[in-house]
C-alpha cells in the first residue's frame, strides 16, 4: 500500500454544517493531518464554490473507498461551543429553520470570514494645488481642520465628483490614510440613560437581575398592562449583563413593535441593538 492510500484511509469523515438553507450536514474527509475537532470554522468545496462551514460532529475514519470531497482548510477562528452547537439545533426545531440559516444567525457571513479590510480616509495636508478652482476649493475647505473623511463623503460634501478628489490626492492638497474597519454595531452603554424606577419595577428588576449572577436558565413572566413599565425592567437585566461584560437576545413577539422598540432601545442605551 502506497504512503498516499495510507494517508487517504486515515482520513476522517467529518460533517460539516453550511450556513445555507438545507437542514442536513454535509459530509467530507479531512486529512489525518488537519486535527479538526467539533465546532472548527473550515472552508469546503460546495457545489463548484469554498463555502464556509463549521464542523458539526466527527463520524471517525473514512476506510477505503468512497467520493467524498475533502475539506479545504482550517480557519483560524474560535470554535463554537457545543453549548451554542446545542442552542443551533433547539432553534432549528423550535421555529422550524433550516439549521444551516440558524447557523447564519449566529456566525459571521462567509465572505468575512478573513481579516477585515481597513478603510482609506482622506485629509488636507495644507498643501494648495497650483490650480486652484472653485470645485478644488470647495473640497479643501470641507477637509480643513484635520478632518478625514471617506472618498464618497468628501465628495458630497463638496458636491463633487471622486475625480476631483483623486486629482488633488495626487498633487499632495490631499492625503490617504488607513482606518480601522467599522463596527458591525456601535457598544451599547448600560449607563446611558438610567431610569428612575417606580418601586414596584425595582423589585422586578432586582429579581431579575439577581439570577443572572448564578449563569443559570431561569424564566420570568412580567404581568402588567401596556404602558405599565414592564420594557425598563427587562432593560434593566440587559443593562446588568453589558455590565458583566455579556450579551442579551431579546425577541420581538409581533414585528409591528420593532420600530417602537429600537427607539426606546437607542434612548436607553445610547445605541440601536445590532
Amino acid at each position: 500500500m502506497s504512503a498516499a492510500q495510507d494517508e487517504e484511509e486515515r482520513a476522517r469523515v467529518v460533517e460539516i454544517l453550511a450556513p445555507v438553507a438545507v437542514d442536513s450536514t454535509y459530509s467530507y474527509l479531512a486529512p489525518a493531518a488537519m486535527r479538526l475537532s467539533p465546532g472548527d470554522s473550515v472552508t469546503a468545496p460546495l457545489g463548484r464554490r469554498e463555502a464556509y462551514g463549521v464542523v458539526w460532529s466527527i463520524d471517525g475514519d473514512s476506510g477505503p473507498g468512497g467520493n467524498l470531497k475533502t475539506v479545504s482548510a482550517r480557519l483560524d477562528r474560535p470554535p463554537l461551543a457545543q453549548k451554542l452547537r446545542s442552542f443551533i439545533d433547539w432553534l432549528a426545531r423550535y421555529t422550524l429553520t433550516p439549521r444551516g440559516m440558524a447557523l447564519r444567525l449566529a456566525t459571521r457571513a462567509a465572505e468575512d470570514a478573513g481579516p477585515e479590510t481597513p478603510r482609506t480616509l482622506y485629509r488636507a495636508t495644507g498643501d494648495v494645488p497650483e490650480r486652484l478652482t472653485p470645485t478644488r476649493a470647495r473640497v479643501l475647505k470641507a477637509a480643513e481642520g484635520g478632518v478625514a473623511f471617506t472618498k464618497k463623503a468628501l465628495a458630497e460634501a463638496a458636491a463633487c465628483s471622486t475625480g476631483v478628489i483623486d486629482a488633488l490626492l495626487d498633487e499632495g492638497a490631499l492625503e490617504a490614510i488607513a482606518a480601522p474597519p467599522e463596527l458591525i454595531s456601535p457598544p451599547l452603554d448600560p449607563l446611558f440613560a438610567v431610569p428612575a424606577l417606580e418601586p414596584a419595577q425595582q423589585d422586578a428588576a432586582d429579581a431579575l437581575k439577581a439570577s443572572l449572577s448564578p449563569r443559570a436558565f431561569k424564566p420570568f413572566l412580567l404581568e402588567g398592562v401596556t404602558g405599565s413599565g414592564k420594557t425598563e425592567v427587562y432593560f434593566e437585566a440587559i443593562a446588568q449583563a453589558l455590565e458583566a461584560g455579556g450579551q442579551a437576545l431579546v425577541m420581538m413577539p409581533e414585528i409591528a413593535l420593532t420600530t417602537q422598540f429600537l427607539e426606546r432601545f437607542a434612548d436607553r442605551f445610547g445605541e440601536k441593538p445590532a
